[in-house]
């Protein structure tokens, strides 16, 4: 019987132990459901629009926190305040990322740092010295199909909503 999430990729055959006979098994393979993750990607958003975080919110942050000690801090800081380790070896000193609302006239361009983390937009962050984080994920997703791109805008969003709820 066929859903709409999955279509047949392959069958191989399989021997049951308790019987002893041979069956053949459908191996499914999802369907790119780029609406779907960006449903979910604007639930989330509208979610971390209000104060009181949820279980859900929480568990966002906290995976985005996890991503940015092991990606950012190295140069922005444990603190995110700018100074990592590799600061002193980089060129432009790296921003402090607890202040992009205040530098923002109070607002949090939420978009424009996704945009910058990802790598589409330079401009505002001053030279490329900034690994391109989004082609760095893609990759560690397996390439550049749906699931990928999915899987990295994931983790990119994780990152900017923890960024986002470390402003002061």
């Amino acid at each position: 019987m066929m859903n709409n999430f999955y279509e047949p990729h392959v069958t191989r055959p399989i021997k049951s132990a308790a019987r002893g006979e041979q069956r053949s098994i459908l191996l499914m393979e999802p369907k790119p459901l780029a609406a779907f993750v960006i449903a979910c990607f604007i639930g989330l958003a509208i979610l971390f629009h209000f104060d009181d975080a949820s279980a859900q919110e929480a568990e966002v942050i906290a995976g985005g926190e996890l991503e940015y000690q092991k990606y950012c801090a190295v140069c922005h800081g444990v603190d995110a305040r700018g100074g990592g380790i590799m600061a002193k070896f980089l060129t432009i000193r790296p921003a402090d990322l607890t202040q992009i609302a205040t530098r923002n006239g109070g607002t949090f361009p939420f978009w424009q740092i996704y945009r910058v983390i990802d790598g589409g937009e330079v401009r505002g962050h001053g030279s490329r010295d900034m690994p391109i984080w989004g082609d760095r994920f893609r990759t560690q997703a397996g390439g550049n199909d749906p699931g990928s791109r999915a899987q990295a805008a994931g983790r990119l969003l994780g990152l900017v909503f923890y960024l986002q709820h470390i402003q002061q």
